[in-house]
């Protein structure tokens, strides 16, 4: 068959008399590239686009061109879905939600429930705090099954365009994430933090409330961040 392999190792190994060795700069980009090339009509059959007829879609609602709705599928008011977007089964865009173009969203994500903020009163009781504004997802996001993104309180909570939110993950009202982040499972954003472009999230990481973590960071496995982190550090 063919293999793959870096191209710093020409020379260094050679192949046996049934393979062919390819030297590439990125032998996992270039595996990538091509079996997405092999995939892309099972994936067009697959998504087709259509609108599920057992989807709930509320009147003032804006679907684009070639999008897909799936099954049991609810979008609520003041939402909009652009072109060549995936919403697979059981999604529930809640309100004031806009989908950028060519997204993908996995089944069981919630977009759009109010966040978790509260006042207390003298009497001890807990008074919730208004949800006015919306979520905004941008261009070539993806959001894995089962995530969960709060809309904004006073402003709108925002992902931004090519990043990538792994399965069961939260992200809570008023957060903004930069363009082409990696978010891993089990990540939890507290309210109003603000990410950079670039970054890694790793495994069950915790992002206190209102951190602001610069670009190209990388945040390890099971980090809890409570302090502001600059451009380009690593925090474990």
């Amino acid at each position: 068959g063919i293999i793959l392999c870096r191209r710093d190792l020409r020379g260094a190994i050679h192949p046996q008399s049934d393979s062919t060795l390819v030297f590439v700069d990125n032998p996992r980009l270039a595996f990538v590239k091509f079996v997405k090339k092999m995939q892309a009509k099972e994936i067009s059959l697959r998504h087709s686009p259509s609108i599920s007829p057992t989807a709930i879609i509320a009147e003032n609602v804006s679907v684009g061109k070639n999008c897909h709705i799936g099954d049991y599928v609810t979008i609520g008011k003041e939402c909009s879905v652009n072109d060549n977007t995936i919403i697979s089964a059981m999604v529930t865009l809640s309100q004031k939600c806009r989908i950028g173009e060519n997204c993908i969203i996995q089944s069981g994500v919630t977009l759009g429930e109010d966040g978790f903020s509260y006042e207390r009163l003298e009497n001890g009781e807990l008074e919730k705090f208004p949800h006015l504004k919306g979520v905004i997802i941008g261009n070539d996001v993806e959001i894995c099954a089962n995530s969960n993104i709060a809309r904004g309180s006073l402003i709108d909570t925002v992902v931004g365009d090519g990043t990538k939110i792994d399965a069961m993950v939260h992200i809570a009202h008023n957060v903004n994430i930069g363009r082409n982040c990696q978010i891993t499972a089990g990540t939890i954003i507290g309210g109003s933090v603000v990410i950079g472009n670039s970054c890694w999230l790793g495994l069950n990481c915790t992002i206190k409330n209102s951190i602001k973590i610069g670009n190209n960071v990388i945040v390890g496995a099971g980090a809890c961040v409570i302090r502001d982190v600059p451009d380009g550090d690593v925090v474990a």
